[in-house]
């Protein structure tokens, strides 16, 4: 369903420019992406956003992204729980706590120095061009976590919007007897917004697949998350703001014609 009005997609999310220091930085990140898999299979995409992805890359600027890491595979390369990999820990925010799953340190580490020294040794770049590359863990645990809260909350925030409706409704009528109601916090999206940069490497499809299934499966509520996962992402490459006139794939169904 196209978008009407001054949000109707007019741009393309991504301009790399054939011969530009984005482009050719992202062929070189592809090739070592390539390299690392060899050895390590477990790494997947690194997803990229920021200049490398608009055409504004300059020399001196960075890489923006997230390398992720299937710590399901990890988990069978070494005859562990993926509990062995991850940590849940909650971060204070002026709004709440959120949940978030992470990488462990060391883990975290390891997979950071191995990206970021291959691109400053194969590019010439400095630490600080390659500090906000950063490893991500994924599986299908971590995403069917991350959804039944997102489920939940959705459940409720429509809870809400009723009680909402039925005060308007008495208040329409001279009744004062209201009942009160308060919006439920949103719980992270986590990993999840990530997933839908732009892709340098093969490996992150597939769980891009996993994810839209369970959406779909979850109905209306499936596609209300969905709208909150895109335009985070779409948030990120745009300096914080949504609704631009950029091709995101606004509902399930556009996302599944693109991703699926």
């Amino acid at each position: 369903m196209a978008r009407e009005g001054a949000n109707a997609a007019t741009e393309k999310r991504f301009s790399i420019p054939d011969g530009s220091i984005g482009h050719d930085r992202l062929v070189a990140t592809q090739t070592a992406i390539h390299e690392i898999q060899s050895e390590h299979p477990e790494v997947l995409s690194l997803c990229c956003f920021g200049s490398s992805t608009t055409g504004a890359a300059r020399e001196t600027s960075d890489i923006d992204g997230w390398l992720f890491v299937d710590v399901s595979k990890l988990a069978a390369q070494t005859d562990l729980d993926e509990d062995n990999f991850v940590e849940t820990i909650d971060i204070k925010r002026p709004y709440g706590t959120r949940k978030s799953i992470q990488l462990k340190n060391d883990v975290r580490e390891k997979y950071n120095q191995l990206i970021r020294s291959k691109l400053k040794q194969e590019q010439g770049l400095t630490d600080e061009q390659v500090q906000h590359i950063r490893a991500v863990p994924v599986s299908s645990a971590i995403i069917n976590i991350l959804v039944e809260d997102l489920y939940g909350w959705d459940t409720k925030l429509q809870q809400y919007y009723s009680v909402i409706e039925e005060n308007n409704r008495r208040l329409d009528a001279h009744d004062t007897n209201t009942i009160s109601a308060k919006m439920p916090d949103r719980p992270s999206l986590g990993i999840l917004p990530d997933m839908f940069h732009l892709a340098v490497g093969r490996g992150i499809e597939p769980w891009r697949t996993v994810l839209l299934a369970k959406l779909v499966s979850l109905g209306k509520p499936g596609d209300r998350i969905w709208q909150e996962i895109i335009t985070n992402t779409e948030m990120i490459e745009n300096h914080m703001n949504s609704g631009t006139n950029k091709a995101y794939p606004r509902d399930l169904d556009q996302a599944i014609k693109v991703y699926g």
